[in-house]
């Protein structure tokens, strides 16, 4: 026993030489007292995203045009009378009065009808042509035409008038006449519109008509037996000739638009579609206080006829000859009274026609003013 733990003492003391010898020999490490930081790039910025434009909006198509400028363009490039049509076709028959006076495509003052053929500018004309009112072949060129008692006339597209007929008063003598934009009749004499705003005359000047002349700043006028009227452009009224009715006591009218004279009346039509009148009332043709809606009026000898703005007539007056038996008519944009018959012209262009009918005025079924 004893001899092992002597063997074991020696391995143990080999053991601790072995350990201090590696000790000695070994150089200590140096331990860095200095930390070495590590070398950091310089921090580089977010790149920069290239500017972007804002999304651009698709194009919007241009707003459809309005039919009051459909129309203002169809007027501009030289057909006024396709504008009315265009405004007629939309339901608005008001403004197409704008553009074109419908009613100076049929006229019917005296004993005979007549009316112009747009397509050729040309005239028709049937009735009682004894003074060669009827015998319309020279007329040509036409954008208007009227009728007195006893003569039509026609005014051309360059300003100047044509008249035929009865001229026992010089009624016809107009072959002077230059720019003129609107004709109108009275039973005797015809009238001028200038495009200055004055009027001529030619026929019967008797109780002053010829008065008339010395007007200025006139924008609409018309005619009866014996007297005239006219509008200015600030919508009121001037007359001259006979008042033995009352027919010239227009002094007070205002905001006028059109005016259209009787035997012994006179009517007004006013820019919110009601109607005025005065003079002789011995058959009622002056009760029109209570008309509303209208865009034209034409008055006969002895009656009175308003067209509304949905196609229909209203009258008052005489009916003597059934000249107001319109009731039932529809789709008019033009009406014309006359001294015992009426006249209508309807959209698609055929006439309508009531009354005294002695010489065939009324017989108006093949006419057509637009084919």
């Amino acid at each position: 026993m004893m001899k092992t733990l002597m063997k074991k003492a020696a391995l143990l003391l080999a053991v601790l030489l072995c350990i201090s010898l590696i000790g000695c020999g070994a150089e200590e490490a140096e331990v860095p007292t200095e930390v070495t930081e590590l070398p950091t790039e310089a921090p580089t910025e977010a790149p920069t995203e290239e500017p972007t434009e804002a999304p651009t909006e698709a194009p919007t198509e241009p707003p459809e045009p309005t039919d009051e400028e459909i129309a203002a363009q169809m007027a501009e490039a030289g057909d006024p009378l396709g504008a009315a049509r265009y405004l007629i076709a939309q339901g608005k028959l008001r403004e197409a009065y704008t553009y074109y006076d419908l009613s100076g495509l049929i006229a019917n003052h005296g004993v005979h009808s007549a009316a112009l053929h747009t397509p050729t500018g040309t005239a028709v004309s049937q009735g009682n042509g004894y003074y060669g009112q009827c015998d319309v072949g020279p007329m040509s060129d036409l954008v208007c035409i009227r009728s007195g008692y006893r003569h039509t006339v026609g005014l051309r597209t360059d300003g100047t008038v044509i008249a035929l007929g009865g001229n026992g008063y010089l009624q016809c003598n107009t072959q002077e006449w230059t720019d003129i934009v609107e004709l109108e009749c009275g039973w005797f004499f015809t009238l001028g519109l200038k495009a200055d705003g004055s009027v001529v005359i030619a026929g019967d000047r008797y109780n002053g008509k010829v008065e008339a002349g010395d007007w200025t700043d006139i924008v609409e006028i018309d005619g009866g037996q014996e007297h005239v009227v006219g509008i200015r452009s600030d919508g009121t009224a001037i007359a001259c000739g006979s008042n033995s009715n009352g027919q010239k006591n227009v002094e007070e009218w205002t905001d006028l638009v059109d005016v259209s004279c009787g035997t012994y009346h006179t009517v007004g039509l006013r820019a919110d579609g009601t109607v005025v009148a005065t003079g002789s009332n011995d058959f009622g043709e002056c009760e029109v206080s209570e008309w509303t809606d209208i865009v034209a009026i034409s008055a006969g000898s002895n009656y009175t006829m308003g067209l509304r703005s949905d196609g229909t007539i209203v009258t008052c007056g005489s009916n003597r000859y059934g000249e107001c038996e319109v009731a039932d008519w529809t789709d008019i944009i033009a009406i014309a009274a006359g001294h015992a018959h009426t006249m209508a012209l309807r959209a698609d262009g055929t006439i309508l026609a009531v009354g005294y009918n002695t010489a065939h005025q009324c017989d108006l079924d093949a006419w057509n003013v637009f084919e």
